[in-house]
């Protein structure tokens, strides 16, 4: 954001999601700056590992999930993309829940991928629910109901809507996740 090359994961890295793509691990986790001092003050990015037997993992040089020049930049500059929870549709359509902290409020943000690499931001989960009433409260650390289909766990669809578990709530939407 600034032009100048970071040391993303400089100072923690921690809270992961774990998916299964192709027979292999990839581990999506949370990785700190040394930006700021104090958890909250540095600036987050989601990193990718990947491993064919849980043992050893190779890692990308980059992030990818980050704050960058988009249309999400005031939810998530300069405190970051935190905390993803990741989960995948029948159709293989990963869908991250993660958090976008902008160091005045944290938001659960919503992204897309097919190969949990490239990533497409769809912005706050909660932006359009009752009008955007929940967009500006906080939020963050939430997963989607899954269920067993053809010996994989995918998200479930139950009743015709999509659930998630979010702090001690549990929150349901009609969907169109494909």
């Amino acid at each position: 954001m600034k032009g100048d090359s970071v040391a993303w994961e400089s100072n923690d890295t921690f809270n992961p999601a774990v998916a299964v793509k192709d027979g292999r691990i990839v581990v999506l986790y949370r990785a700190e700056d040394k930006s700021g001092v104090g958890i909250g003050h540095r600036t987050s990015r989601i990193g990718h590992a990947v491993s064919a037997d849980g043992l050893a993992f190779d890692r990308k040089k980059t992030p990818v999930l980050f704050p960058g020049e988009d249309s999400q930049k005031p939810n998530e500059w300069p405190g970051g993309c935190e905390d993803p929870r990741v989960a995948v549709t029948p159709g293989g359509l990963y869908v991250m829940l993660y958090t976008q902290w902008n160091r005045k409020v944290a938001r659960l943000g919503v992204a897309t991928s097919r190969d949990l690499v490239q990533w497409e931001k769809h912005g706050p989960a909660f932006a359009k629910a009752f009008n955007g009433k929940f967009v500006e409260r906080w939020s963050k650390s939430a997963s989607l109901v899954t269920e067993i289909q053809n010996g994989r766990q995918v998200i479930a669809k139950i009743n015709g809507r999509y659930f998630m578990y979010w702090e001690r709530t549990v929150f349901t939407a009609p969907g169109r996740i494909t």
